[in-house]
């Protein structure tokens, strides 16, 4: 049968971070492509990738990102056209100096025809994980692989002990009785109980030993972090209805991170059985000997 040809798409959720660095250097060595978007990839300060890519994608202004990605040949960057005059970080060269960038126009897309192999653009969906899905479609790869995609924020271990002080819990009690992971809910059940604004609610939360939000020091306030943990639940869903149009383009996407929202929707599978079919797959460059292939016959 025809080879279909996968690849990795790369998080910066804290999942990546606590990925033992064996699963992850397994993870470099299979013949797959490696998609990241943003600082994804990162470790802490001073310690450069955890697990570096060999695609990368962007949406928000190049001023967010690291100098080093732009400069790096060895890394495809596909960014926003309109991006193409912004300076790199710390910088003077302009994105469009920089080796092996390419430029892509964006549409926004319903659900039918969410990714489309005919498209001359990539789908807008406000979201640099959506537009790295995209780009490995339109680029070939129908088999998807997601690591260190948690598309959600956990509140901290004292951040649930402060609001379980006045009978809020995480997940929490809805009033219909479903069990609700969204921040949003947490925060908001928070201020009902004690009789505070939203935004008063998340200052206080925020005075607690922080959530964790990246595999990277960088942390945005509590409020922020729960909009983008709404974000996180609605893009998700996008994908979730959009399971038909996947279905139809022949492109399946597995999740290979515990405790991913993608995973009550798309398959889980341990990244450690993945790699083992990739490498039974594509070949493993660690069991192919090279002794014998200048000098044998080929019939």
């Amino acid at each position: 049968g025809t080879q279909v040809s996968a690849c990795w798409i790369i998080g910066a959720g804290p999942s990546l971070k606590a990925l033992r660095p064996e699963k992850r250097r397994a993870i470099e060595t299979v013949p797959a492509g490696r998609m990241a978007m943003n600082l994804a990839g990162r470790g802490d300060d001073g310690q450069g990738w955890l697990l570096k890519p060999n695609m990368w994608t962007c949406y928000d202004t190049t001023a967010r990102f690291s100098r080093s990605i732009f400069n790096d040949p060895s890394i495809a960057k596909f960014v926003r056209a309109a991006r193409y005059a912004d300076l790199i970080p710390e910088g003077t060269e302009k994105v469009c100096d920089c080796p092996n960038t390419w430029f892509i126009d964006s549409e926004y897309r319903k659900y039918a025809n969410f990714f489309d192999p005919t498209a001359d653009a990539v789908n807008d969906s406000l979201d640099s994980f959506i537009q790295a899905l995209d780009v490995a479609f339109l680029l070939g790869y129908r088999e998807v692989y997601l690591i260190g995609t948690e598309l959600r924020i956990t509140p901290s271990p004292a951040q649930v002990a402060r609001a379980e002080e006045h009978g809020v819990s995480y997940p929490t009690l809805m009033e219909d009785g479903r069990a609700s992971d969204r921040l949003l809910h947490f925060a908001e059940a928070y201020a009902k109980a004690r009789n505070m604004t939203l935004k008063e609610a998340c200052d206080d939360l925020e005075r607690c030993d922080r959530e964790d939000q990246y595999a990277f020091p960088e942390r945005k306030a509590f409020s922020d972090a729960v909009r983008c943990d709404k974000h996180y639940f609605d893009r998700v869903q996008y994908l979730r209805l959009a399971r038909r149009n996947l279905s139809l383009n022949g492109l399946k996407i597995v999740s290979c991170t515990l405790g991913s929202r993608m995973n009550t929707w798309f398959e889980y599978r341990e990244p450690e059985q993945v790699v083992a079919e990739m490498l039974e797959r594509y070949g493993d460059p660690r069991q192919e000997d090279s002794k014998g292939r200048y000098t044998q016959r080929p019939y």
